[in-house]
């Protein structure tokens, strides 16, 4: 939900206001995040990772998030930077609902450069994947997870990571990369 605050002066220390086009304030903001979302599947509470990442950029969290992930496959590339109130403590974790990593497939076919991984954490704190499956399409660029910046506390843990050359040297084709 989208709050507005209006907030004016009237009569400033006493007295009439010669400036009176400048006497008010309009903000407007979303409340911060925490506890347990969904993501995909019937009736989520977000449809996507673009829009759960949206969403955590506009609104930041207060406390830890969970987002629940359903049954499915994503086709979805996005980056998380840093997002306001994440740390080692208040951190987000994405998960696949059932915990079966088999059952939650992120997924994407990459392009060259800055845009080659399936997720992006550039100066993220505090960002947990647990029990997913991600995996880059692409032929040619296939990195997976690019870990950039100032990123820290970040965890994987027990994923399925997967591009069409799990054995390449190439710099195009980490499962994860970290710089």
């Amino acid at each position: 939900t989208l709050y507005n605050l209006k907030v004016w002066s009237s009569a400033p220390n006493g007295g009439s206001d010669s400036l009176a086009f400048n006497d008010t304030l309009n903000i407007q903001f979303y409340p911060a995040m925490k506890g347990i979302y969904t993501l995909g599947g019937t009736s989520p509470d977000f449809s996507t990772f673009n829009l759960a990442v949206s969403a955590l950029k506009r609104r930041g969290i207060i406390d830890s998030v969970h987002f629940k992930v359903r049954n499915g496959t994503y086709n979805e590339q996005f980056e998380i930077t840093q997002i306001t109130g994440a740390n080692r403590y208040n951190s987000i974790l994405f998960e696949s609902e059932n915990k079966d990593s088999s059952l939650v497939i992120l997924q994407f076919s990459s392009a060259p450069g800055s845009l080659n991984h399936v997720v992006l954490l550039n100066g993220a704190i505090g960002v947990t994947f647990k029990k997913l499956t991600i995996k880059n399409n692409s032929s040619t660029y296939r990195t997976v997870i690019r870990v950039l910046g100032s990123s820290k506390f970040i965890k994987l843990e027990n994923n399925f990571f997967q591009n069409l050359d799990s054995t390449s040297s190439s710099s195009n084709s980490y499962l994860v990369y970290f710089n």
